[in-house]
């Protein structure tokens, strides 16, 4: 890498990490709601590990490229 290249490696890396920091904090203002919606509502706790589970493997899905 040249020091021309640097600043434009270093930007992209921090424009990636705040979009990962965005989708995770929008992730997780609405799980509540998309888990009600979306899996079994008789038990909260439950309902909210299988939405973050949810998440976990679409994310896990999309790195593969």
């Amino acid at each position: 890498m040249t020091s021309t290249q640097a600043p434009r490696v270093i930007a992209a890396g921090m424009i990636g990490n705040v979009l990962e920091w965005y989708d995770f904090a929008v992730y997780g203002y609405f799980v509540t709601t998309i888990g009600q919606l979306f899996f079994p509502a008789t038990d909260r706790t439950a309902s909210l590990m299988a939405v973050y589970g949810a998440k976990a493997l679409r994310t896990e899905l999309l790195a593969i490229e």
